[in-house]
């Protein structure tokens, strides 16, 4: 890979990412402190900008944001495949 080619990524940290998928789930309090400002095309990573989409769908619906729930919401939107849960 060419120095050049290195500026065609933008920056990024999927351990980040995941960190604060997984914060939400742990707190749920946490996503009105950061629903306002964190934005799905914040993720650098497709998949992560789903689940956090379907994180926020559960939170405004006013049910748990836990594995279950959200395993439930990703087959609904026939996304759950496409993550890579098999």
């Amino acid at each position: 890979m060419s120095s050049n080619e290195n500026f065609n990524l933008p920056p990024q940290n999927l351990e980040a990412e995941e960190s604060v998928l997984g914060a939400l789930m742990i707190d749920k309090d946490s996503m009105i402190n950061i629903s306002d400002f964190l934005r799905s095309e914040d993720f650098y990573k497709e998949n992560h900008a789903i689940i956090y989409e379907s994180m926020i769908e559960l939170y405004e619906k006013g049910e748990p944001i836990d594995v279950v729930s959200l395993a439930n919401v990703l087959q609904e939107k026939k996304k759950l495949d496409q993550i890579g849960h098999h």
